[in-house]
């Protein structure tokens, strides 16, 4: 996680590499996983990272939810 951009404002972001698909170790040949529904997989994070953030007290829940 990057908290800071580049005028050293708060500014929390993340950084992903995600892959599109697999190499297989025997001959070598990739498999391609197809497309990402990017907007599904962006909000799944943020709940995801909302919930974290609330179960470890880091926000309150009113607060996680005016985030998304």
């Amino acid at each position: 996680m990057q908290t800071f951009g580049s005028g050293l404002r708060t500014h929390p972001h993340f950084h992903l590499l995600v892959t599109d698909g697999a190499f297989f170790p025997n001959d070598g040949g990739f498999y391609q996983m197809g497309l990402w529904d990017t907007a599904a997989l962006t909000e799944k994070i943020r709940a995801s990272l909302g919930q974290s953030f609330v179960a470890r007290g880091i926000l309150r829940q009113e607060t996680a939810k005016v985030l998304l």
